[in-house]
């Protein structure tokens, strides 16, 4: 075999190893990137999910700003606004589909922003439907609870429970200290 020849081939060699090297190792990125395939999603913002076509109404709320009764804190209620529940289309990773966002029909996200004055969490809301507490809706964000239900209610009672101050029992004694009401308002 002449010079020219070994070194096309060795050139060959090396492009396609590097060829496979990419292609799985983009496969490789892709799967451990999707932590959650199909898992329900909220939109970031009211904005954002009316530009997705996922908005569908909102909710109003008998008070626009509280203060905790137990903690020196001022809490601002913002939008409270409903989407219907979508996911990221995730089956395949070299898909053209794969970042479509789809909308599954199966629930709403009702979004409660607001704004509050300490860095720190001394608060959070406990849902009230037809007097029975909803512990399924647990957690808060920074600046705003999201609630997800198969079927929108037309009234929620948001009760607030706050931080004990007594740092002997913080969290694990919280308490009750106001409630909210929020009324459905359906988007036309």
């Amino acid at each position: 075999m002449n010079k020219k020849l070994k070194i096309f081939f060795i050139i060959l060699i090396i492009v396609s190893s590097l060829g496979l090297v990419y292609y799985y190792g983009t496969i490789f990125l892709c799967e451990i990137s999707v932590k959650c395939k199909d898992c329900d999603q909220t939109s970031q913002s009211e904005k954002e999910s009316k530009e997705n076509k996922f908005y569908y109404g909102y909710y109003t709320c008998d008070v626009s700003e509280f203060n905790l009764k137990y903690n020196t804190e001022k809490i601002e209620i913002g939008n409270i606004w409903i989407e219907k529940v979508w996911r990221y289309n995730t089956d395949d990773c070299f898909s053209d589909d794969y970042n479509i966002k789809v909308i599954n029909n199966h629930g709403y996200n009702i979004v409660v922003d607001f704004k509050k004055s300490a860095d720190e969490f001394l608060f959070d809301f406990i849902p009230l439907i037809n007097n029975i507490k909803d512990n399924t809706n647990g957690g808060i964000e920074d600046s705003r609870k999201t609630l997800r239900y198969r079927r929108l209610p037309q009234e929620i009672k948001l009760i607030v429970v706050e931080r004990n101050p007594d740092m002997n029992f913080g969290w694990t004694k919280e308490i009750v200290s106001d409630t909210l009401t929020l009324k459905l308002i359906k988007y036309e």
